[in-house]
């Protein structure tokens, strides 16, 4: 059995930088920021760790994704739901997209700063908070 967070809602919390992934109210762009937002993990294969971000209900509507799969693009939120994977790191969880073989990681340089996909090595870690009553 994998090591991932069971279906359910969540805080995701950056380890390297101690804050919280989150959408400033009135802004589209994930965040790491002081204040978390709560997110719904879904999965459409959990021993494979695929699964979907989505927000919760009354913090506004929408997924997790990218518009263009590519390095250090960021993540928004999006009217269509992406598959993301999660990958075991020594310390937490890396949010990945594998796209023509190539892996791209949540990467948070600063706090305050997008969240963006990254190809660099070695993953970026988060852990999962929860799970929360939403």
């Amino acid at each position: 059995m994998p090591d991932f967070p069971p279906p359910g809602v969540y805080h995701i919390k950056s380890l390297e930088l101690d804050c919280y992934a989150g959408i400033l109210k009135d802004q589209n762009v994930l965040r790491g920021g002081p204040a978390p937002n709560m997110w719904h993990l879904s999965y459409t294969n959990f021993s494979a760790g695929l699964c979907v971000f989505s927000e919760v209900d009354g913090q506004g509507s929408g997924s997790l994704g990218v518009y263009d799969d590519r390095n250090n693009m960021p993540v928004y939120r999006v009217d269509i739901s992406q598959i993301w994977v999660l990958k075991k790191t020594d310390v937490g969880i890396a949010i990945c997209k594998v796209v023509d073989d190539k892996t791209y990681a949540w990467y948070l340089g600063k706090k305050d700063e997008p969240v963006v996909i990254e190809d660099s090595t070695p993953l970026q870690s988060w852990v999962f908070l929860g799970p929360l009553n939403a």
